[in-house]
């Protein structure tokens, strides 16, 4: 079930290598709310990042987080169980 998870990413462009640092000893690691998903945080030069999204389409996009933001809430399953139920044979 774990292998059928979909993954995202985000690219985030940061003020100073400094607050990029501090955002990257902070998140990286964690889980996101209590969904069992941990956030993996990675490094990417300024030169790669055309690359890195080439041939993407853009689903999202923020400057700023909305004042009555709220976080989805969702739990996963997959990742939270120690039996967990074989679902594969029921499709997407």
């Amino acid at each position: 079930e774990a292998s059928k998870l979909k993954y995202y990413f985000a690219l985030v462009t940061f003020a100073s290598p400094s607050a990029a640092d501090q955002a990257y000893k902070e998140l990286d690691g964690i889980e996101l709310e209590h969904s069992s998903c941990a956030i993996d945080v990675r490094g990417v030069p300024t030169e790669e990042v055309p690359g890195v999204s080439e041939g993407r389409t853009l689903r999202d996009s923020a400057s700023k987080i909305p004042d009555k933001y709220e976080a989805p809430d969702f739990i996963n399953k997959a990742l939270q169980q120690s039996n967990v139920e074989c679902t594969w044979d029921l499709g997407d």
